[in-house]
């Protein structure tokens, strides 16, 4: 598979690594939760759906306050894939 594109590199890590145990890691509450190359694929297509239910269209404008976690990756590829525009604003006040 040739990579053009950057969701393009899902589907071919779907290819290469089918069976990957923890394709994404990230600390939850301190202990350690990974997702497997499925649950990886199956979280972002939960996610594309939930898009699709609000009505975010290719190009609209999606922004997010969110902590550093590993679930932020499922948002970004789909936001990846559907050409939207993205801004992850800081939950972090500044000092």
């Amino acid at each position: 598979m040739e990579i053009t594109r950057i969701f393009d590199i899902l589907s071919h890590y779907e290819e290469i690594c089918p069976d990957k145990t923890d394709a994404v890691a990230g600390k939850d509450e301190g202990a350690w939760k990974t997702y497997s190359t499925a649950d990886f694929i199956n979280k972002t297509n939960y996610v594309s759906a939930g898009l699709l239910a609000l009505g975010i269209k290719k190009g609209d404008k999606i922004a997010t306050i969110t902590f550093n976690r590993s679930e932020w990756n499922f948002l970004y590829w789909n936001i990846a894939n559907r050409r939207n525009s993205y801004s992850n604003i800081s939950n972090k006040s500044p000092k």
